[in-house]
């Protein structure tokens, strides 16, 4: 144990009915293992802000004694070291550190989806994208806002394809595989990402016995559809996520083994509504961060393909940075389309939009 950790093993245990209830900790002090814990000095905020509320309800000295040992410089210098280990390593559920502020179990799921339904039913004024987003699995909050699209529109084949998924415990279709038994097939192209996958889900009871389909491979729009078709996921789906940093647009239009009912996209939030633009089809593209912005699709592109296919612009995600499409016949009249322009309306887009104006000019994009 680092000798500047040991000072506050005494703390930690003394207050232990205290910091159990913030379920940062929870992982290593139900086992004792503290030095695990681990953070970098932005999670150091959010756990700080976290503890607030969760010794919120305990006396006065206990929260004082807490938060002032969360707020120590020494307290984060000492576990830093161990932020790969647990971070990266599924077998310690670091992953689950990254969402804990909104992360909502299975059974308040179940709840959620029967709620949505009811409100369906009695065509009630349903809740806004904004609104219904949480993480489970998702870097943001597209777990809430599949969730909630699913509720709405039903499931059918309880299957799902993501493409570019890396570590697989980080993505759009992790919850649904965990927590709502769907047959997955997640792709990436690094080897790290895809072992690192097979162990989560291989030490997980809840796909100990059916994982999901884990495969690695470089993604061309020549080589897509061979490859999903390979693994047995043909026809109807009810989800296909893509988030490539690349040549997603190219990825989308070259699969045709299969029929999402919903799609999940990454779109460029630089372009205006007027921009259909992406990147050109070009074999091995990768993103390089000399060329910044230089990936993916606006939304106008992604839409215009998206129309030509059958589906229709639902909404997006709160921070504008991924679209959800669905298929034109499902659900119109509880999942009305919207428009691009009201999917780059957040700050970040028109900042983005200022920044990246000149290094965009300079790039070879394709108009669509």
């Amino acid at each position: 144990m680092p000798i500047q950790f040991q000072r506050y093993q005494s703390e930690i245990e003394r207050h232990k009915s205290c910091v159990e209830t913030c379920n940062v900790f929870d992982l290593d002090l139900k086992y004792r293992n503290v030095e695990r814990i681990a953070t970098d000095d932005s999670f150091a905020q959010r756990v700080i802000m976290m503890s607030k509320s969760a010794v919120s309800d305990r006396p006065e000295e206990l929260q004082k004694a807490m938060l002032d040992m969360l707020r120590s410089p020494e307290f984060f210098q000492a576990i830093l070291p161990h932020l790969n280990q647990v971070i990266y390593n599924p077998e310690y559920r670091g992953m689950d550190l990254q969402g804990i502020a909104s992360r909502v179990d299975k059974g308040t799921q179940i709840l959620l989806q029967l709620k949505y339904r009811e409100l369906a039913a009695a065509k009630a004024a349903l809740p806004k994208f904004d609104d219904v987003g949480f993480r489970c699995f998702s870097q943001f909050d597209e777990d809430g806002i599949l969730h909630y699209i699913l509720s709405l529109i039903g499931t059918t084949t309880r299957t799902s394809v993501e493409i570019c998924a890396g570590v697989g415990y980080e993505c759009n279709t992790a919850n649904l595989i965990v927590n709502h038994g769907f047959r997955g097939c997640l792709v990436d192209g690094n080897p790290v990402n895809i072992e690192k996958a097979k162990l989560f889900y291989a030490t997980r009871s809840d796909t100990l016995i059916t994982p999901p389909v884990i495969a690695q491979a470089w993604l061309e729009s020549d080589n897509i559809d061979e490859l999903i078709r390979s693994h047995g996921f043909i026809g109807t789906v009810d989800v296909l996520s893509l988030d490539l940093d690349g040549i997603d647009y190219w990825i989308w239009q070259a699969i045709k083994c299969i029929q999402p009912r919903v799609v999940v996209v990454e779109y460029h939030g630089a372009w205006g509504p007027d921009d259909a633009k992406t990147v050109p089809n070009v074999k091995g593209f990768s993103y390089s961060h000399d060329k910044p912005g230089y990936c993916g699709a606006s939304l106008t592109a992604f839409t215009k393909l998206a129309h030509s296919r059958g589906y229709r612009l639902v909404g997006c995600n709160r921070n504008r940075l991924n679209a959800f499409f669905v298929q034109r016949a499902i659900a119109e009249d509880v999942l009305p389309e919207v428009t691009v322009a009201s999917c780059l309306d957040y700050y970040r887009c028109i900042l983005n939009r200022e920044e990246l104006r000149e290094a965009l000019a300079l790039q070879d994009w394709v108009t669509v």
